[in-house]
């Protein structure tokens, strides 16, 4: 008996939607030493610059863009199945910091749990 014919529709799209959810509860987190920050402006304009950019584009709502100006660093959380997507990568969140006047050079990429994200908010 061919195996094809005991393929079933409703158990495919079932298993496609636990695959979706578990791709969606991916959260794909950069790091990037930041160079150019001086003051809170400074690290207030990144935050919402790339806020602006990437919110329909994956970006978690809450904390997707943490800036700590003391450090000289900043954390970029995306949702990563949307940021694939949307061709969300370390080069486009470092040229549009750079389209801001400040530098950015990743130096770290590591990737949690959707529910993780929110005890995972202080940069290291």
């Amino acid at each position: 008996m061919d195996e094809g014919l005991l393929f079933s529709p409703v158990k495919s799209a079932h298993r496609l939607k636990e695959e979706q959810a578990a791709a969606d509860s991916l959260v794909i987190v950069y790091e990037f030493k930041i160079e150019g920050m001086t003051c809170v402006a400074c690290s207030g304009a990144i935050e919402k610059g790339l806020t602006f950019e990437f919110k329909d584009k994956g970006l978690i709502e809450e904390q997707g863009v943490s800036v700590v100006l003391l450090m000289h660093k900043m954390r970029v959380s995306l949702y990563k199945q949307k940021a694939l997507l949307n061709k969300i990568d370390p080069v486009a969140i470092a040229n549009e910091v750079e389209d801001l006047g400040f530098g950015a050079e990743l130096i770290g990429t590591h990737e949690i749990e959707a529910d993780a994200q929110s005890q995972a908010s202080d940069i290291e």
